[in-house]
């Protein structure tokens, strides 16, 4: 046989080799893809099938391990990443994994340990490749895992600098960025990372957080949707996306997206809470109610579950329950100072003045800086008709908190008691300003007017509290009054 001939059959007895690893190169570009993309069960199977065709191969076994722990399936991502190390025993992801395992178990030995190893392996590869980018990316998240997040972000950068398309290493030094507070450098990497894979939903997610944070809201929008529209099943991004709506007033479509949460994890105490803060907002009392008693059901220690039920009962005007469920929240958390006051604003609704301030006394004891207990004691005083302390505590929460509509109202009714007319209606315009859909305050602009003898005036804004509250007790306020009007 000539050389040539030789050489001809040698190359074609290593063909099918060659095509073998294109295949699992390309399959594990697949899984990271769908791992990138936060689909971690479809990233499992995908790596399963590859690990089936594959079976001398560790990596698709490393691989379903990570897809699987980020599932939050531990026990099954600890058989993955000890098939992959039965195949190779120095394989360095499935030892990061392992050890990430074995740190969240509180078996920090054992993590330890691997952790040593999986940073051995890292440093044979490199020996062998200095350009090895993978390689500089799990050692820098086993440094991160080891709490050293300077050597973990010079790994990462190294990672980067080796290859600069690898989209995980740039969104994982973001990730450190933003934990370190330093968001313009997070900004940038998660930006690259979404410039180098557009399907990257979980960098997506990480910006938009930064957007959020900064006050960006429509931006960080645009980056939820985009996330959603890869992923319609990531929790973060729901959640995330109805905060920022809330943010932007359009709270029927952040409900929306908090029950799109329930419905993935029907078992979430936070998604429960934050529905009900929602639907109080919007004043559907009774729902708030029942989400808050559903979270409850599900954690009844949160302390924050049993306060937001109580606040929900008293603008409900379940006082009984209020103080009731305010107490609880008290006995779980005895220096929780919001439940001090929603307990004291059940009590003043019960006509129960002294224990009232005496629970307003105790949250400025805890928080001298609560608005909401200076408005309260204001109301202790209103009722006992001592307008001078009203309009004093009334100026303090407005102080504190200058968005404080019932604050604003509250100074409105007490300048108008002392006859004070100009700044009562100073401050029942600045209350409508503030909150234009607020009923109550078109009704004391309006008394303010009535007051004053501007009877057109006086009866729009009764039309106003009427149209807005149609049904409830301002409403009926209003339309008593328009009746007045009209028969003069």
């Amino acid at each position: 046989m000539s050389r040539l001939t030789a050489l001809g059959l040698a190359a074609t007895l290593a063909l099918p080799a060659l095509l073998c690893a294109d295949m699992l190169d390309d399959g594990l570009a697949q899984v990271r893809a769908l791992a990138r993309q936060a689909r971690y069960s479809e990233a499992a199977d995908a790596a399963a099938q590859l690990a089936a065709t594959h079976p001398q191969s560790a990596l698709p076994h490393a691989w379903r391990a990570v897809a699987l722990e980020a599932a939050g399936e531990a026990q099954v991502a600890m058989d993955a990443a000890n098939a992959a190390l039965q195949l190779e025993s120095t394989q360095a992801l499935a030892l990061l994994v392992r050890g990430a395992l074995y740190q969240a178990a509180g078996q920090n030995e054992a993590a330890v340990a691997d952790y040593r190893y999986c940073l051995q392996a890292c440093l044979v590869r490199l020996n062998a490749d200095a350009s090895d980018a993978e390689a500089f990316r799990i050692a820098g998240l086993v440094q991160l895992m080891a709490g050293d997040q300077e050597k973990a972000v010079s790994n990462l950068t190294r990672a980067v600098e080796a290859d600069p398309e690898l989209a995980e290493a740039r969104y994982e030094r973001g990730r450190i960025h933003d934990a370190a507070g330093r968001a313009d450098e997070a900004l940038a990497d998660f930006t690259r990372a979404i410039e180098i894979d557009p399907t990257y939903a979980n960098a997506l997610v990480a910006r938009a957080d930064l957007y959020l944070e900064a006050g960006a809201v429509q931006q960080s929008l645009v980056d939820y949707t985009a996330a959603l529209a890869i992923n319609d099943r990531l929790v973060t991004a729901w959640f995330s996306r109805g905060r920022g709506l809330e943010a932007q007033g359009r709270i029927d479509e952040a409900l929306i997206d908090y029950t799109a949460v329930l419905a993935l994890q029907p078992n979430s105490p936070d998604a429960w809470l934050q529905r009900s803060r929602a639907l109080v907002r919007v004043g559907r009392y009774a729902e708030a109610i029942e989400d808050a008693s559903r979270a409850i059901e599900l954690d009844h220690t949160r302390a924050e579950a049993w306060l937001l039920r109580a606040q929900a009962s008293d603008l409900a005007g379940e006082d009984a329950d209020a103080a009731a469920d305010a107490t609880q929240a008290l006995t779980l958390d005895p220096r929780m100072a919001p439940a001090y006051v929603a307990r004291g604003m059940a009590r003043v609704d019960l006509e129960a003045y002294h224990e009232a301030m005496a629970d307003f006394e105790a949250a400025l004891a805890i928080d001298e800086g609560l608005a909401q207990a200076h408005f309260g004691r204001g109301k202790v005083y209103f009722a006992w008709e001592n307008w001078g302390d009203v309009i004093r505590e009334c100026t303090r929460a407005i102080e504190l908190q200058p968005d404080y509509v019932d604050a604003w109202l509250g100074r409105a009714e007490a300048h108008l008691k002392r006859n004070q007319r100009s700044a009562a209606l100073d401050d029942a315009e600045r209350a409508v300003q503030l909150d234009s859909a607020s009923a109550y305050a078109w009704l004391i602009h309006g008394i303010v007017l009535m007051e004053s003898n501007r009877w057109v005036e006086a009866r729009q804004d009764f039309e106003m509290a009427l149209q807005l509250d149609p049904d409830g007790a301002v409403g009926a306020s209003a339309r008593r009054r328009i009746e007045t009007i009209d028969a003069e």
